[in-house]
């Protein structure tokens, strides 16, 4: 994410070591090419303070587990939506998700 620019970020809540949250929050703080890019969070826990929590990190949106495919599609929908809207005419072209 610190070297090559990607078009949305599908961000595991709960990994081992470094979670999503603090994850996004070390993003947002960069001044990496995806310091913006839209960050959309999952998890199994689905509590309305862990939810908060994932965006207050910075996450654009927020998924519970088990992923359902309507849904990841219409986060992806509205991710990319968004960042056509700020970016101008599509992006630049050769991005991809992380």
């Amino acid at each position: 994410l610190a070297e090559r620019a990607f078009d949305v970020v599908l961000m595991d809540v709960n990994m081992p070591g470094i979670d999503g949250n603090e994850t996004t929050r070390r993003l947002r703080g960069s001044d990496g090419p995806n310091a913006t890019v839209p960050v959309i969070g999952f998890s199994a826990g689905t509590e309305t303070e862990q939810v908060a929590a994932c965006y207050a990190a910075g996450m654009t949106d927020w998924l519970p587990k088990p992923l359902e495919p309507k849904r990841l599609y219409d986060a992806l929908h509205r991710a990319t939506s968004t960042a056509e809207m700020v970016s101008g005419a599509g992006g630049e072209p050769g991005t991809q998700a992380a």
